[in-house]
């Protein structure tokens, strides 16, 4: 399939592509500052060759890399950015995830500083308690959930990867798959390249190359945040997973260590590509915390303007079992299938699709294995992933329906059954997957 952005007609890697000295030495191309951080001056074509070529340095991409690593498959990681992502505020990881990481090697890292939550409180808009629970009232084998910082995933994952593997300042604009390899089209030029894993998250140029639509907005927008609380400690249980429902309107919080709290809103509002400024973000979050518990709104007003976010939430469905990639190209994380967050599984199904990728690929004999081979397995994977991401997809879909229900008598009733009616035997149910070893 050809991109617009991409021509076949030349495979080329930019002899532009300038690759900054150490010391810090930035070069100009086309008015463009750009820096990355191998010590010689480069090619970008013989930079990625013989490598599994990552697009993107996000929890995906880094993940992903760090499983290829393991598994003996040299790669490369190209990331738009100029430098390391400072990415999101924080995310939920439930016990899929912590075996995934173990494989990974970095899940004792990060339990260091990431204090465990087991116990969940679901509540009404005024702070009213409908329901809570242990996890250990939950009925699956493990019961591990932390909250962690984006960054500190990010920093861990990354520090674990061989030196000069991520290539800074280097956009993927689009791909094309008609040639006997892929060739991607980069802010560089075009390279050619033995495989590619798009993991360049919700808007995927790579995803987008390969005729996936993007996300169909789910009729709600979030706002992220961390607040900072210092000496003065936590206004809330530390150990505690915190839910304040309203009607079309609801908070959770968590803490995610250094008496730091996690926060989000999610609001139902027309979609709209109006951009703001943190400011009126954090502007906009005081007015959906009118009317509910103060602590709500202590957290939104401890919560420094640099660590906030605002985004629409979306996902897309596909067929369980469907074959999404083309070639030696496949997809991994959010580009492959971003979802609503209400289960708390998208950087959870990321870490997942790691493991399971590097491993699919050893067997296929990476880049050095046969390209039908490799092409058949990368098929399998997705068939593999599909089958076990839709389900959580439709399942996350529905329940933010039901969280975001905004008619009074409605959420009435809801609120009832959650008081009454709710179990949390099968509370676990999605962290129920073992990703298996390297």
């Amino acid at each position: 399939m050809l991109d617009a952005r991409a021509s076949s007609a030349r495979v080329w890697s930019s002899p532009r592509l300038s690759v900054a000295f150490k010391h810090g030495f930035r070069s100009t191309l086309g008015g463009r500052r750009f820096s990355t951080t191998c010590a010689a001056t480069t090619p970008l074509g013989d930079i990625v060759k013989g490598k599994v070529v990552v697009v993107g340095a996000g929890i995906a991409g880094l993940a992903t890399a760090r499983a290829l690593s393991l598994a003996g498959m040299p790669c490369v990681v190209l990331e738009r950015d100029s430098g390391p992502r400072k990415e999101g505020a924080s995310i939920g990881l439930w016990p899929n995830a912590w075996r995934a990481l173990d494989v990974l090697g970095v899940g004792d890292d990060l339990r260091e500083v990431h204090p465990v939550c087991d116990r969940v409180e679901l509540r009404g808009k005024d702070g009213s308690l409908l329901n809570s629970f242990t996890l250990d009232e939950c009925d699956a084998p493990e019961k591990e959930y932390r909250g962690v910082a984006r960054n500190g995933l990010l920093q861990a994952l990354g520090k674990s990867l061989p030196q000069d593997c991520i290539k800074y300042d280097v956009g993927v604009e689009g791909l094309n798959t008609d040639s006997d390899f892929p060739i991607l089209s980069t802010s560089e030029g075009e390279i050619k390249c033995s495989i590619v894993v798009g993991c360049d998250g919700v808007r995927s140029p790579i995803a987008e190359s390969l005729g996936l639509s993007p996300p169909n907005y789910a009729g709600y927008s979030a706002i992220r945040g961390v607040a900072e609380f210092g000496s003065k400690g936590l206004p809330v249980s530390s150990s505690t997973l915190l839910n304040y429902w309203g009607a079309g309107v609801r908070f959770g919080m968590y803490e995610i260590g250094e008496n730091k709290l996690y926060w989000f809103v999610s609001f139902n509002i027309p979609e709209s590509l109006d951009k703001k400024t943190a400011e009126q973000i954090k502007e906009e979050a005081l007015e959906y915390a009118e009317g509910f518990d103060p602590v709500v709104k202590d957290c939104v007003a401890a919560t420094p303007l640099t660590s906030l976010s605002r985004s629409k939430l979306g996902d897309r469905w596909m067929v369980p079992g469907v074959s999404i990639g083309a070639g030696q190209v496949t997809l991994c994380g959010d580009a492959m299938h971003p979802m609503t967050p209400n289960l708390g599984q998208g950087g959870c199904l990321a870490l997942e699709d790691a493991v399971v990728l590097a491993r699919t690929l050893k067997a296929a004999g990476g880049v050095d294995g046969d390209r039908g081979e490799v092409a058949k397995a990368l098929r399998e994977y997705e068939s593999v992933r599909t089958k076990r991401v839709m389900p959580l997809m439709v399942q996350s879909n529905v329940r933010g329906a039901l969280l975001q229900l905004d008619k009074e008598p409605v959420v009435a009733a809801r609120d009832l059954f959650v008081k009454f009616g709710f179990s949390p035997a099968r509370f676990l149910d999605p962290g129920k997957f073992d990703c298996g070893d390297l």
